[in-house]
C-alpha cells in the first residue's frame, strides 16, 4: 500500500490512468476558467516582494488532497482576479 494517494503521480504501467484524468480534467477546466475571462482584468500583476512571494510558494511537506488543492487555486485565483480588476471579477 502505498503512502501516495493514487493520483499523485502518474503510473508509467497506466495503473491510475482514470484518477490521473480526473485531476487533469479538474485542471483544464480550471484553466479555461481563468483564461476565457483573461480580457477582463489587467494582463500584469501587482508587484510584491521577494518575501511575499516565498511565502506564497513554499512547498508543503505533505501532500493535499485534490479538491483542497483546487480549492487552493480556485483561492488564489479569485484574490488575484480581485486585486487585478479591483472587484470586476466574473
Amino acid at each position: 500500500m502505498s503512502v501516495f494517494p493514487s493520483n499523485a503521480f502518474i503510473d508509467p504501467a497506466g495503473n491510475n490512468r482514470a484518477e490521473v484524468e480526473h485531476v487533469l480534467h479538474q485542471a483544464v477546466t480550471l484553466l479555461l476558467e481563468e483564461m476565457t475571462q483573461a480580457d477582463q482584468r489587467s494582463p500584469l500583476p501587482d508587484s510584491i516582494s521577494i518575501e511575499q512571494l516565498m511565502q506564497r510558494t513554499g512547498i508543503p511537506e505533505q501532500s493535499v488532497n485534490v479538491n483542497v488543492l483546487m480549492d487552493e487555486v480556485r483561492s488564489r485565483r479569485d484574490v488575484s482576479c480581485l486585486l487585478a480588476t479591483r472587484n470586476a471579477c466574473a
